[in-house]
């Protein structure tokens, strides 16, 4: 679903001159491809946290997410900061 994102909001894409955008979900008001993005997000952290909020609770479940999202942008940056972007 983050590829259709992405490609949805592609510029060369955009207008009409890709054929990712006839198979994409756009035209829906202010309904699209980011709004399934953000449910199947939800979805996944349901089924990751769940068991872990009910066993730890959800101080200690909110910490180790956000520890997680701390790991996931410093290696963006690190990997961004190596390839000289």
């Amino acid at each position: 679903m983050l590829a259709i994102v992405l490609a949805d909001h592609i510029d060369f894409m955009a207008l009409n001159r890709g054929t990712i955008r006839h198979w994409t979900l756009l035209g829906l008001g202010f309904s699209d491809a980011a709004n399934v993005f953000v449910f199947l997000s939800g979805f996944v952290f349901g089924l990751a946290y769940g068991k872990r909020i009910q066993r730890e609770g959800r101080w200690s479940s909110l910490k180790h997410g956000l520890f997680r999202t701390l790991q996931i942008y410093i290696g963006f940056i690190v990997c961004v900061s190596a390839s000289g972007c």
